[in-house]
């Protein structure tokens, strides 16, 4: 109710949960149509499947705003701080999201038909105040492009295993290739590529130090421990994994 149309709203200054952004990314991976995670796959009573409710899509984007972002979002994993998640073996895209002082760290990815989002978040188990990430899990510290991209992959290779490969089918903005087309012109003349920099996890819109607890769109994630219908994890205690929570075309796994 506070959501002001200020610039720090890209730093996050709204509540978002895992399942809000899986829902979210997988809008972007359905060309940029918004369906309502389903939590019940079927409904069954003395032996016969009750009919459930049709579900509903909305075109909530323009399929080229939604393509032209996920070819966007390439790069990140291609050779920007998303690289871990290459390991899935297949197409994807996807963001990383790293909070200040490493109290949370996320990736949010999907190829064109699953959509997953991972958030790792420190709590102090006494107070429930958000903490630092730093030796979690053995490690010095954990950011969005470890960890979390780690687990993503890991999950949705192991989720689509006996599933084609499908690849993005895009229609993107007109002019849209023209800068990539630029940077590899660059690249042959001895230019750095950007998406391969080797700078620092930052949020979304690639600020210094995001405000805690950022997600990969900038919103702020949920308050630890809180269980968003499909996901795997409690308490988030220092360094336990909130998620996996999937979307395949928009639908969430219970």
């Amino acid at each position: 109710p506070d959501l002001t149309a200020a610039p720090s709203i890209a730093l996050g200054t709204a509540n978002a949960s895992v399942l809000d952004m899986a829902e979210a990314y997988a809008t972007l991976a359905d060309h940029g149509r918004h369906g309502r995670h389903v939590l019940v796959e079927k409904v069954t009573k003395d032996g016969a499947e009750i009919e459930l409710p049709e579900r509903t899509t909305e075109q909530a984007v323009s399929r080229e705003a939604a393509d032209t972002t996920t070819a966007v979002l390439r790069s990140v994993v291609e050779g920007g701080t998303g690289t871990a998640a290459q390991t899935v073996g297949r197409p994807a895209v996807g963001k990383t999201g790293t909070a200040e002082e490493d109290r949370a760290a996320w990736f949010a990815g999907y190829t064109p038909d699953l959509a997953s989002v991972v958030a790792v978040m420190g709590q102090n188990p006494d107070t429930g105040a958000q903490t630092p990430l730093y030796g979690a899990l053995g490690l010095a510290r954990v950011n969005g492009g470890g960890v979390p991209a780690e687990t993503w992959a890991a999950y949705t290779e192991a989720a689509l295993r006996s599933s084609p490969v499908q690849e993005f089918d895009l229609q993107t903005a007109p002019g849209s290739d023209e800068e990539d087309e630029l940077l590899v012109d660059e690249n042959a003349d001895g230019g750095t590529d950007p998406s391969s920099s080797s700078a620092p996890d930052t949020s979304p819109d690639a600020s210094p130090d995001a405000t805690p607890g950022t997600t990969p769109d900038g919103s702020a994630p949920p308050t630890p421990g809180t269980n968003t219908g499909g996901t795997t994890g409690g308490d988030t205690t220092g360094g336990t994994d909130e998620g996996p929570v999937s979307v395949p075309d928009g639908t969430a796994n219970g």
